[in-house]
């Protein structure tokens, strides 16, 4: 279950770490592309420090679960040990 607050800085350096790349776009979002499984994960365009909505914390859970990226309890995990 996700209870905890992530920055937003905090969820990019763990999907950078995942294998994930930003992509340049235009307009008010972020995307990072995993090269290897073509998944993407679409984010607002959130100042480094802000919080990440519980929301698009539950998507990007979704997307990885989904294209196998990491087992259901990394997430948990990684949610649990980012120190806010």
């Amino acid at each position: 279950m996700i209870s905890r607050s992530i920055t937003f800085a905090e969820l990019e350096q763990w999907l950078l770490k995942l294998g994930f790349a930003a992509s340049p776009t235009t307009g008010n979002h972020q995307v990072f592309k995993h090269q290897i499984s073509g998944a993407l994960v679409v984010l607002p365009d959130y100042p480094k420090q802000a919080w990440v909505d519980i929301t698009h914390l539950v998507a990007v859970r979704r997307i990885l679960l989904e294209y196998e990226l990491l087992k259901e309890e990394s997430f948990d995990l990684f949610v649990a040990k980012v120190p806010s």
